[in-house]
């Protein structure tokens, strides 16, 4: 608590001279919308007219910076102004949360991190991080959030109220005020600078005082589909997505959640925000960030309207803090001859593909040290939107390009290489099944259409069965509706929770008794899930190979138009018998298209 109050001085001191904004209530970010399946989404910020364009050197060259989803609209900001002062710069901005913003950073896989806590100590040893210098760009707060469907005419919570809901000891929305229906906690994942900033307040810092047995989701938008889609359901959001009308956005001890409150100390949830290079930064990442700690930005009616406060007053005077680090140097796995090339590379698409191109990417880079290759996730479907609109270099995906999409997505000329032999197979939690380890089609069609409901009904226990289905748009899901339903996805049953990706769908199904889902071979190893065999044909890499596994088809990564060199010298490295006979790429579960 004495953190807080330190924050709210501090907060307090600076509005005696900052200026812009405003008491303007906080809107949701365009980019961040929840309708948009943007879970890992990666953009490269649109033109728009900038504010303000302080004095700068001319500079050029290309960021990549990624993190914090409640920071993620204020840096997307800042990337667009930028770019636009300065045509030479290329910014692409993703989400992933603080957790990944930290890591990849120290990992050398992005230039800036951006992250709602700072790099604790033992995150500096375990990454080798201890020279970061990391940079406070805004006061940010989080406050709690509900689906309008229980609350009823609650519009303010009480702190011990909210400790007793996020801890499960208050577990009916009646117990607080409101209609009688069971409270949905929806928690952010351990990592999270945002959970860790809800545990700081609730639990003074103790994040196993959060109940067990809450759903988990990766950034702010995933969270706010989620609320949306459960009623009853109840978390906590960056302030920037607060102005959702589909969501009740409480008071605490009616104080509340405007900017004015943040602006006065009143808010008790608010901490710094900070962008993280891994050592010294360079002249475009300072640049970047001198430009999003000015007076001229943070001041600006944009920012303001984000729902963040100032780290500067309307002189430029700001706190900051930072040390660097090295990032150990690796040798490749092998010295394949290729020719030397140099550049960055985004990619971005399937979560079924995300680890095969992640290690592609990593031995590639091993072999050209000067190529930099960004790779993010968010669903086959963004993969296809973003390289057709020219946001990422690489799009991947499960499923090729439809006529329909080369057309409204002016794709006409878009290269397609298939990279692996992808498969795919059902799984489950593993209170349900019970000895059951092998389903039938039939089974798998009753299951997933909803006409069978019960585990005891293809002979596991007396337990409901929880499907989890993959967003539309995902090819992972489009490949299952193949298979299943002759591709008719309209035959999934109604009201399943639908995930953005692999990893949301795994830590879905493991929290959840009873639940069944589908997921990419490369998931299918974790100890907590029961992967079936259909029709008695095991999961296994042998039944791929002899064509038995029945669901399974080539991920494709696709380029807009002819690809440039680098993109072809990396997408040459993707197909090679070297990599894709190699042992690493075995591992993951993938069939060679190469032999």
């Amino acid at each position: 608590m004495r953190r807080f109050l330190i924050v709210g001085l501090i907060i307090t001191a600076l509005i005696l001279s900052a200026c812009g904004g405003g008491d303007t209530e906080p809107t949701p970010a365009p980019a961040e919308q929840p309708t948009t399946s943007t879970a890992e989404q990666s953009t490269t910020a649109p033109a728009e007219q900038a504010t303000e364009a302080p004095a700068m050197a001319d500079l050029s060259g290309k960021l990549t910076s990624a993190g914090s989803s409640a920071l993620l609209p204020l840096i997307q900001l800042a990337a667009t102004q930028f770019q636009q002062m300065h045509e030479g710069v290329e910014i692409t901005v993703t989400a992933g949360g603080s957790g990944a913003g930290r890591s990849q950073v120290c990992q050398g896989q992005v230039d800036i991190g951006n992250s709602d806590v700072p790099l604790s100590d033992q995150e500096k040893t375990d990454l080798n991080c201890g020279d970061a210098v990391e940079t406070a760009v805004a006061i940010q707060a989080f406050g709690p959030v509900a689906n309008k469907v229980g609350p009823g005419s609650v519009t303010s919570l009480t702190k011990e109220q909210l400790q007793g809901i996020f801890s499960g000891t208050i577990t009916n929305w009646s117990e607080v005020g409101g209609d009688d229906q069971a409270i949905v906690v929806v928690n952010r994942a351990k990592g999270s600078g945002t959970r860790k900033n809800m545990a700081n307040y609730l639990f003074d810092g103790d994040d196993e005082q959060f109940t067990v047995g809450a759903s988990e989701e990766d950034n702010n938008e995933t969270v706010l589909q989620t609320i949306v889609q459960a009623p009853g359901a109840i978390s906590y959001l960056g302030f920037a997505y607060l102005g959702n009308p589909e969501l009740v956005a409480f008071a605490i001890d009616d104080v509340a959640p405007s900017r004015e409150d943040i602006q006065n100390g009143s808010w008790p949830i608010a901490a710094p925000g900070y962008s993280i290079t891994k050592d010294a930064p360079t002249e475009l990442e300072q640049a970047f960030l001198d430009f999003v700690t000015s007076a001229e930005f943070q001041n600006s009616t944009e920012f303001g309207q984000l729902g963040f406060v100032p780290v500067v007053d309307e002189n430029g005077n700001m706190p900051s803090s930072g040390d660097a680090m090295t990032e150990p140097a690796e040798a490749p796995a092998e010295d394949t001859a290729m020719m030397e090339v140099s550049g960055k590379l985004t990619s971005a698409g399937s979560s079924a593909l995300l680890p095969l191109i992640q290690l592609a990417a990593t031995q590639f880079q091993q072999m050209h040290e000067d190529v930099e290759i960004t790779v993010t996730a968010g669903g086959s479907g963004a993969g296809r939107s973003q390289v057709c609109q020219g946001q990422v270099d690489i799009g991947n995906s499960d499923v090729p390009l439809s006529d329909q999409e080369k057309t409204d997505l002016n794709c006409g000329d878009a290269v397609e290489t298939a990279v692996a032999i992808q498969a795919f197979g059902p799984v489950a939690n593993k209170v349900g099944p019970g000895s059951v380890t092998s389903l039938t089609k039939e089974q798998l069609q009753g299951i997933f259409s909803g006409t069978i409901t019960n585990w005891s009904e293809v002979g596991g226990d007396d337990q409901a069965i929880v499907v989890v289905n993959r967003a539309k748009g995902s090819g992972t899901r489009k490949n299952m509706a193949n298979y299943l339903f002759d591709g008719d996805d309209e035959q999934f049953t109604v009201g399943a929770s639908e995930e953005d990706n692999n990893e949301t769908v795994l830590q879905t199904i493991v929290q959840a008794p009873g639940a069944i889902s589908y997921l990419g071979f490369a998931y299918l190893g974790n100890p907590e899930l029961v992967a079936f065999a259909i029709d008695d044909v095991a999961p296994s890499r042998e039944d791929i190979q002899n064509g038995s596994w029945p669901i399974a088809a080539p991920g494709y990564s696709i380029t807009k138009d002819a690809p440039t060199e680098l993109e072809q010298a990396f997408l040459d490295f993707v197909t090679s018998a070297e990599f894709q006979n190699s042992t690493e790429f075995g591992q993951l579960g993938f069939v060679p298209v190469a032999q």
